[in-house]
C-alpha cells in the first residue's frame, strides 16, 4: 500500500520555461553569441552527455552566465488544489536540488 508520494519541484510542480528562455535570451545578446539554433543545439547535446547544458555551453561559447531568475518561476495551474487533495491520503514530500529556502 502506497503512503507517500514525493514530487520533485523543478518542471513537475513549478513551471520553469520563462526562467529557461529568460537565461537563454540573455546568452544570445552578448557579443559573440551564436544563434539562437546553435545554441539550443549544443546545449540538447550536453544534457544528452548528462552535462550542465546552460552553463557548459555558455563556457564553452566564451559567454557570461546569468542567475537563475526565481521570480520568474510559477507554480502550475492546479497543483496547489492537486497536493491538497492527495495530502488527505498520502504524506507528501519534495526532492529538488534547488537551494535550501528558496521556496
Amino acid at each position: 500500500m502506497i503512503k507517500r508520494l514525493f514530487f520533485d519541484l523543478g518542471s513537475t510542480l513549478i513551471d520553469e520555461s520563462e526562467c529557461a528562455e529568460y537565461r537563454t535570451r540573455e546568452l544570445l545578446r552578448q557579443r559573440g553569441a551564436p544563434c539562437r539554433e546553435v545554441l539550443e543545439r549544443r546545449m540538447a547535446e550536453l544534457a544528452a552527455q548528462n552535462r550542465l547544458p546552460y552553463k557548459d555551453a555558455a563556457r564553452e561559447f566564451g559567454l557570461e552566465t546569468v542567475k537563475w531568475p526565481r521570480h520568474l518561476e510559477k507554480v502550475y495551474d492546479g497543483v496547489p488544489r492537486l497536493l491538497e487533495v492527495l495530502s488527505k491520503k498520502y504524506r507528501l514530500g519534495v526532492i529538488a536540488n534547488q537551494s535550501a529556502g528558496s521556496f
